[in-house]
Formats: C-alpha cells, structure tokens, sequence
C-alpha cells in the first residue's frame, strides 16, 4: 500500500503536504503535531476517528495507482471522496480493501484488519476474544478432513459418518471457518431434529391403544371370514326380512279389522233426511215471533211507565205544561181513564212477555234437536266409512310367505363387524404408537450424536481448541522468530484463554507477565514485535510507532537499527517513527536514509 503524497488540512489544527518516504521520521517537542499526524493518515486510509474527535479536518491520500481517497470531517459527519467524487462510506472503505489485498473483516466494518495492524493502541486494546479473532482470520487453508475428526473426543463411526458427508472430501484442504459453518450445518440439523421428536413425542401421547390380544393379521382374517360368512347368509336374511315385513304389516292389519268390527256391532240410527231444515225453519219463524212480541212489550213498557208517571203528578195544583199555571179543573174523569188505560197495558205486557218466553223454549228447543240430529249424522257417516274400511282391509288382507325353520340374528354381523373394526383400530394405533415409540428413541440418538459434535465444534470445544492451540503455536514461532532478529531477550507465549493471552519474557523479566502488565518501555517494543507479525500477515505495509523516547540506552539504538535495516523494510511501504526530540533521540537517528518530517 504505496502512497505517493499525503495531505492533511486543519487535523487538530495541523496541515501537511508531504511525499512520504520507506522511512518517515518525525521528532518534536510534545503538541507540535506527531500523533496526529499519525492519526490523520489512519483516519485517512480507514476513516478511523480518535478518542478526542477532531472537526473540519480534510486528509487526501494519493495511491500508487493514483486513486485518491479523501475523508473530511464536518458538522454532520464524515464525507467521502473518491478522485473527488463523493462516495459511500462503505464504497471508500472496500476501494482501500481492494488496493491493499487484505481479507475483509466483515460488513460492518470492512477496514477492521487495516485498523488493527496500523494501530497498536486499538491492538492492544482488543480483549481476548477479539484478538483470537483478528489472528484466526490469517490461518492458511491447510486443514483436512482426517485432521479435524483426529480431534474428536470419543471418535466413532457414527461421528465420522455424519461429518464426512459436510466436511470437504480428503485430500482437499479448508480454513478454520469451515469448521463454524459445519457448525451451523449440525446446529440447525438439531433442531430440526428436536422438533420432529416434540411432534412424534405429541403424536405418541395422543394415542392410548392397549397392548392387543392378537395380531392384526388375525384380526383381519376374521373380518374377512365374517364378510363370507355375511355373504353366504344374504338370501336367508332377505326372506327373513320379507317374511318380518308380511307378519308385521298382517298384524297390522288384523288389529284394525278387529277394532273395526268392534265398532260395528251397534247400527245407530240412521238420521232422517231433511230434518235440519225442518228444525231450522221452526227456529226461524220462533225467533221472528220473539223479536216481534219483544218490540211490542218494549211499546207497552214505555205507555206504562207514561201512565204511571202522568197518575202521579194529576192532583198537582202546578200545570203540569207549563210548570206555572194552578189548575182547578177536576180530574177524575181522566184519573178513571187513564187507570183504565194503565190496566189494559200491563195486562198486554203480561200476554207478550208470556208469548217471548214460549218463542224461546221454542228456539231452545230446535237448537237442542238440530245438535242431537248432527250427532246421529256423524255417527251415522263414521259407521258408515269404518264399515268400508273394513271392507278394503279384509279385500286386501296382505299374504304372510312360510316363517323360516330359524331365524337369524340380523344384528349380530353388524355388531361383530363395530367390535373388530374398533379392534383393528386398536392394534394399528398400538403399532403406530410402537413405531413413533422407536423412531423417537433413535432420533434422539440421533440428537445425543449431533449435540456431540457440536460439542467438540464449539468455540470452545475439544476440535477448535486444539486447532486455535496449534496456530497459537504458530503464531508463537513466527513471534519469537521475529523478536530473535529484532529484540533479543524478548519471547512471547500465546495462551488459548476464553481467546487467547499474550505473555512476555523480557531482559529484565524471566518470568514473562501479561504484554499489557510490561513497562511502557518493554511494551512498545513488544507491542511493535506484534503489530509486525500482524502487519505481515495481514499485507498492511505500514507501521506507526509513536512515544520511542520511552526506550532506554541500550534499546534505542537496536530499534534504530531494526527499522533502518533492509531485511526490516522489505516488508513495508512505510513506517513513521515519532518521537520526542531529546537529544538520545536526535543523536540515535541522525544520519539515517530517511523522510525527516517537521512541523
């Protein structure tokens, strides 16, 4: 990653415009603008902000293919550049990956290995896991299928069967990603598995046979007998049932025409024809003559009550007309006669209610008559259609055929048929139930088989923890490899730990403590040890080493000389040191085929 110009505007305040060197030095007092510098160029290559984030800064930076990558910072977030033309985040950041060659992290953050191994503050700051991560992504695609299954605890058939049909075919060879995928494969393989067997499991318990008492071949031989048997007995049964019928409907038959002529043994009487008439003209003239005698008794009623009312007020003095006038004429000659005339009424009123009274026995009468007639009519007619239904019943008397010797439970079949059919049922629901019984207890065999594997597959399973401790391994060498050229004394061990630790040994320390545990001055050079193995691994090319004023006497020059020689820089574009500008450092590094940048 070869960059042919760097320019930087208002990074903390700071501008430079520089052609960097294999080589850059950069030592100055404390604030002038080392570490950001640094910062900048970072910031540049993979948008990577600092702690203390910094506004209205600009970083263009030409590659050696003569893309320019821009990033600024403004008020609403970073802007991207691409030969000027502003771009995606996410299209910047996979142009660099491009140009590098490095592997992409991931999605999220494409640039995450150039982060890593341009900054060892975000290397050192990575916890275990994370750091097992960023190394494991620089395993080589050397792994095979007999390698792997040589790390399952308790290997079988079984196991080996399973995984050789996910695992590449020998001799072909995979990375250790390969290994999460096949994770993935028998995980969802499991629980696949686990619901069928909840199904099935649901599907037993809903079935309650028991145990049969035969098979369910004999079971069907007798349905099949039965059926015969059935068969043979049609003919029987059909005269059985004609015969049932002719009975039942003869019964029939026989009962009415016993109730029948019951019924007939008394004639009645036979009504006279005519006779409603004659009662109901009798009625009529009657009731004509009770309205007509009515009217008059009501006639007479009414004189009576005049005369009875004009006899008591006769001997009034007042005029009876005008209320008024005192009459003195002498009334009884009128007194006489219109007694006279009362009498004559009342006896009239005593003929006509006598006369009414006769006009209604009379209706009475031909009512009662014309009622007992129509009962002697309805009796009459009903004699009459039962006489004639006897007559159609004993015409039509149906005929019984021959009773048959033995008769035949016409039942029985139907019902034998019900009890083995529920039988039948029965043993199949048993054999269905033995059936699910069994595949349930094989897949959960199965399941036991694939949780195994898992197991030993898991990140922290036998299988990938005896493949991460042999890169660790690894690892370890190629480290120490490196730290035998570039600082004696020094030797790293890395630990497979919930990720893994890194432990140091020193000049001054024997032991070997935890890289984050050393002395500033011991873990810059550690640190640089590490940032240069991953630096490598991950084609990066370019270094940062900041603070160098923290080695002591006898480190300072080796440092100078390891990053001054070739076998060093054959493996970078570019390295920036950066440095206080004491006078051990000056006088370390002065002379040296370098870019001396200042501020």
């Amino acid at each position: 990653m070869k960059l042919l110009q760097v320019k930087v505007e208002n990074f903390r305040g700071k501008r430079y415009d520089f052609v960097p060197k294999r080589l850059n030095l950069f030592f100055d007092k404390n604030g002038v603008g080392k570490t950001s510098l640094c910062d900048a160029i970072r910031y540049g290559l993979t948008g990577m902000m600092p702690q203390n984030k910094v506004k209205n800064a600009v970083v263009a930076l030409t590659m050696e293919n003569g893309i320019v990558v821009e990033r600024a910072t403004g008020q609403k977030g970073s802007v991207c550049k691409l030969n000027g033309k502003r771009v995606s985040k996410e299209a910047l950041d996979k142009t660099v990956a491009d140009i590098i060659g490095m592997p992409v992290a991931s999605n999220d953050d494409i640039l995450r290995n150039l982060k890593i191994a341009s900054s060892a503050e975000l290397l050192m700051a990575l916890n275990s896991g994370d750091l097992l991560k960023a190394l494991l992504q620089y395993i080589p695609e050397e792994l095979d299928f007999e390698t792997v299954v040589s790390y399952f605890p308790n290997l079988n058939d079984a196991i080996k069967k399973e995984c050789s049909e996910v695992f590449p075919k020998m001799p072909e060879t995979f990375g250790i990603e390969k290994l999460q995928e096949v994770y993935a494969h028998f995980f969802e393989k499991r629980k696949n598995l686990n619901a069928s067997i909840r199904e099935k499991e649901s599907a037993s318990r809903a079935l309650r046979p028991t145990e049969p008492r035969r098979s369910l071949q004999e079971i069907e031989t007798e349905m099949t007998e039965l059926l015969v048997n059935e068969k043979s007995q049609e003919d029987a049964i059909k005269r059985q049932k004609e015969y049932m019928t002719a009975a039942a409907q003869r019964k029939k038959q026989d009962d009415a025409i016993r109730r029948l002529r019951m019924a007939l043994e008394k004639e009645p009487e036979k009504p006279k024809e005519g006779m409603e008439a004659q009662l109901d003209h009798i009625r009529a003239t009657a009731e004509n003559e009770r309205n007509e005698k009515s009217s008059q008794a009501a006639t007479v009623q009414a004189n009576i009550e005049f005369f009875q009312k004009t006899l008591s007020r006769l001997d009034d003095p007042v005029c009876v007309i005008s209320k008024k006038l005192t009459c003195t004429t002498d009334k009884s000659g009128i007194r006489a006669e219109m007694e006279g005339l009362l009498q004559a009424n009342e006896a009239q009123l005593k003929k006509l209610t006598a006369a009414i009274s006769v006009a209604e026995k009379r209706i009475a009468h031909s009512i009662a008559a014309r009622q007992a007639n129509e009962e002697k009519r309805r009796q009459y007619e009903a004699y009459t259609r039962q006489k004639g239904e006897l007559e159609i019943f004993e015409k039509n008397l149906v005929t019984v055929p021959e009773a048959p010797t033995q008769l035949i439970n016409v039942n029985a079949i139907p019902a034998r048929k019900q009890e083995l059919a529920a039988e039948k049922r029965n043993a199949e629901d048993y054999a269905k139930k033995q059936k699910l019984l069994e595949e349930i207890k094989n897949d959960k065999a199965k399941s036991d088989l694939y949780t195994q594997i898992l197991t030993a597959l898991s990140d922290k399973g036998e299988v990938k923890s005896s493949i991460i401790k042999y890169y660790l391994q690894t690892f370890e060498s190629t480290c120490n490899d490196r730290a035998k050229e570039i600082a004696p004394g020094y030797a790293f061990r890395f630990l497979p730990d919930d990720g893994v630790k890194i432990y140091v040994k020193t000049p001054k320390n024997a032991n070997g403590y935890l890289i984050e545990s050393l002395s500033r001055g011991e873990k810059i050079i550690a640190t640089f040890v590490l940032a240069d193995m991953i630096n490598q691994l991950s084609g990066a090319r370019i270094m940062f080493v900041d603070n160098i004023e923290a080695l002591d006497d006898e480190w300072m020059p080796a440092f100078r000389d390891l990053v001054c020689s070739e076998a060093f820089l054959a493996g970078y574009d570019h390295v920036f040191v950066c440095g206080v500008n004491n006078s051990d450092v000056l006088s370390t590094f002065k002379g040296l085929e370098a870019n001396y940048l200042a501020s």
